[in-house]
């Protein structure tokens, strides 16, 4: 997402960090956006909401489904090649 959004935040998108950080820093990262987004003001909301709808193209499912696909075969790959 980051390399297609230049500040996703802006847009409404949060992304974790799932993949460098613990499960327990994981949490707090998202608790700590949460947190965030619920002292924004209505009216923020409302632009964060509109801006995403722009992206609704990029965040449709015929192009996450194709990312979801590519990955999936990925780690596929890699737990295959670890095993044998």
């Amino acid at each position: 997402m980051n390399e297609h959004v230049t500040d996703p935040v802006s847009y409404g998108i949060f992304i974790v960090d799932r993949r460098t950080k613990s499960p327990e820093d994981s949490v707090n990262q998202l608790a700590q956006m949460m947190h965030e987004f619920t002292r924004l003001t209505r009216r923020q909301r409302i632009i964060m909401r509109n801006r995403t709808e722009r992206l609704s193209d990029l965040l449709d499912w015929r192009n996450l489904g194709v990312v979801c696909t590519i990955v999936s075969c990925s780690v596929d790959d890699n737990f295959t090649s670890s095993v044998l």
